[in-house]
């Protein structure tokens, strides 16, 4: 319910946002007799709606570079700036969520499944001020006993954007992990393309198999979160902070089942993610 009022104030900002989800939607995905029909199916009626494919992250392949088997499982990442700026602007945190993502896969029935976010779940993570004094009242009314957890780490740096992003390009390599994006994503640079203003909010995207893949065997709707990002980001005071998922909040949000790994417990895996996460940030948001 909440969902279906909070994207009334901003069907008109958005709509073609929308109508591109719906559509894609529509296609009948599930009559695809693969994921690569599927897939390609999205990327042409997407890149037809004006997208523009960012990058698509194969699990299957990933997961066969470490000797591991799971069912076809494909994530293809697409931007369309004009329509992302509006809801930057209003919370920046919301370029985390950003670029969009349609996640395809063959289900333990062999079914072909399409899962993508959706707009009214962006509203709701990132508490995006609604227009209008009524849709407000309500929301307010609805949120009376607290928010939830949105799921977002910050980290601040002591660094601009540009040197903390250039600082974990340096670490990541150093690391020997996966950049999907060779320069990452920068959205104030976007927002300035389609004559829009935008403080420095950018975003890297990373990864690495041994990390990502149990997840997604364990789950494959995880994919839809993966590989990681970090976003980096200059607030209204000037302060520049580094934004990521936590890893918990994504195994509650994918219902991550008990992990079949007997060496460690799902727990413990997302212990270790976490960590590592907060080693990153705090080591490049720190120059020595």
């Amino acid at each position: 319910m909440k969902h279906l009022v909070l994207l009334m104030s901003l069907l008109l900002a958005m709509g073609n946002f929308v109508s591109a989800h719906s559509q894609v939607n529509q296609l009948n995905i599930e009559d695809a007799t693969s994921v690569q029909e599927a897939l390609e199916h999205i990327t042409f009626t997407l890149e037809g709606q004006g997208f523009e494919i960012v990058t698509t992250v194969n699990f299957k392949v990933a997961a066969a570079s470490i000797g591991l088997e799971i069912r076809p499982t494909t994530v293809i990442i697409v931007t369309n700036p004009s329509l992302e700026t509006a809801l930057i602007r209003q919370r920046q945190t919301v370029a985390l969520d950003f670029p969009s993502k349609f996640l395809v896969f063959e289900d333990v029935e062999g079914n072909i499944q399409l899962r993508h976010s959706t707009v009214g779940a962006l509203i709701d993570r990132h508490d995006i001020e609604l227009k209008g004094a009524k849709l407000r009242k309500y929301d307010d009314l609805l949120d009376q006993f607290g928010n939830q957890d949105n799921g977002i780490v910050m980290v601040k740096s002591h660094q601009s954007v540009d040197d903390t992003v250039e600082a974990l390009f340096a670490r990541l390599q150093e690391l020997g992990l996966m950049i999907f994006v060779p320069k990452g994503i920068d959205f104030r640079q976007q927002a300035f393309q389609h004559g829009v203003y935008l403080r420095p909010t950018r975003l890297v995207i990373f990864g690495t198999p041994a990390v990502g893949i149990p997840l997604v065997e364990n789950t494959q709707s995880i994919g839809l979160d993966l590989p990681a990002k970090f976003l980096i980001f200059e607030d209204k005071n000037d302060q520049v902070f580094i934004a990521f998922n936590d890893p918990r909040f994504l195994a509650r949000k994918h219902n991550l089942q008990r992990d079949a790994d007997p060496t460690m417990s799902l727990n413990a895996r997302l212990d270790v993610i976490l960590k590592n996460f907060m080693n990153l940030a705090n080591f490049i948001a720190n120059p020595a």
